[in-house]
């Protein structure tokens, strides 16, 4: 969650909502990658000083399928729709993997990039 003010014990309203309902936590852990790509997304277009309007009308996509793809929840983006929105940008997918676990052939850590491309 995104609130930022912290209680007399420290916890976040946030933290303290995800606590007492286990529903709501499995919800917001389930959206985790949808979140970060979605933050990844505005970040992006914020550094390219453009609105969802601009990255509509240079992407081919709708403004309304831009305010989707931004938000925290709902479906993925397909690669064709982060192509183009990242050409809208003035900038290029990377595709990267990250360990889960450190590897059978040992050397990359767990949560360490295993392999990265521009696509």
């Amino acid at each position: 969650m995104t609130a930022k003010t912290k209680t007399a014990k420290g916890r976040s309203l946030g933290e303290i909502l995800l606590d007492a309902d286990p529903e709501l936590r499995a919800s917001f852990e389930a959206n985790t990658e949808k979140r970060d790509l979605a933050l990844a997304l505005r970040s992006l277009r914020r550094w390219a000083g453009l609105t969802q309007a601009e990255v509509a009308e240079r992407s081919g996509l709708s403004q309304s399928h831009i305010s989707k793809i931004e938000a925290a929840t709902g479906p993925m983006p397909t690669t064709e729709t982060l192509h183009r929105y990242a050409a809208a940008c003035d900038a290029k997918v990377q595709i990267g993997f990250l360990a889960r676990r450190t590897g059978k052939g040992g050397g990359i850590p767990k949560g360490e990039t295993i392999a990265a491309a521009v696509v």
